[in-house]
């Protein structure tokens, strides 16, 4: 692990606590939508491999859809079922699609990540009155996915301020704060997905993700764009030639 000294311990702390929050909530686990559990298990850890390349200054990062299956996940089953499920898309996104092999403590301080992440979501989840299985509220759903991402982006924005040596603060604003939008459609559908699984049944609620896709889509052809853009040759200026003054009488 070639990190400075703060940056170990940061790391190291972060997987330390997320294998706690997981240690604790086992007692709690309760399977009592088995097809559900699984069928989210498999749609989170194959979008999770879906992912797009953030062109972050600091290191390397990206984004996928996983965001709102877990989320989906946490409002239909609650916070014990999700912490699995969440864990399993940050090992999917750390090891399929990769360009080169993530070392061991960079998947497991994600997992962490993503366990932390839902845990502190759950409790303001619970706390703005939200229950599990249904929508409570649209205050509760926001308040949730603005957790989510603060909690989420925070957390990772800090490795890499400490790994490079930089402002935490700087880091986060510059790179992650831009993507809070797709924090907030994903929100929205997984909000769509609950009310559509609870008045109609499951697969209909799948429809709740063509939002995100397109979302995806978005970010992709976009990222795709900056890199070429970034790569092209620079435009030389065109020659100036000297303008002769009109002069009207």
């Amino acid at each position: 692990m070639h990190l400075p000294v703060a940056a170990r311990v940061y790391v190291g702390a972060v997987i330390v606590l997320g294998a706690a929050i997981v240690a604790g909530l086992l007692p709690s686990l309760q399977f009592l939508h088995p097809s559900l559990f699984a069928g989210l298990l498999a749609l989170s850890v194959i979008s999770s491999a879906l992912k797009v390349d953030l062109p972050i200054g600091v290191g390397s990062s990206c984004i996928s859809l996983s965001y709102a299956v877990d989320f989906t996940a946490l409002l239909l089953l609650g916070p014990a079922p999700t912490v699995l499920i969440a864990s399993a898309s940050a090992w999917s996104q750390c090891t399929f699609r990769m360009k080169q092999r993530n070392p061991a403590y960079k998947t497991i301080f994600s997992m962490a990540c993503l366990a932390v992440t839902v845990a502190a979501t759950a409790r303001v989840y619970s706390f703005l009155g939200g229950t599990y299985g249904q929508l409570a509220s649209l205050q509760a759903l926001m308040g949730a996915a603005m957790a989510y991402f603060l909690v989420n982006s925070a957390a990772v924005a800090a490795a890499f301020a400490l790994a490079n040596r930089r402002p935490v603060f700087e880091v986060w604003h510059d790179n992650f704060l831009w993507s809070v939008t797709s924090y907030v459609v994903g929100a929205v559908a997984a909000g769509i997905a609950v009310e559509v699984w609870q008045r109609i049944g499951q697969w209909e609620a799948s429809l709740a993700l063509l939002p995100l896709c397109l979302t995806y889509r978005t970010y992709r052809i976009y990222l795709i764009y900056l890199a070429a853009a970034a790569a092209a040759p620079p435009v030389a200026p065109l020659p100036l030639s000297p303008v002769t003054p009109l002069i009207t009488k």
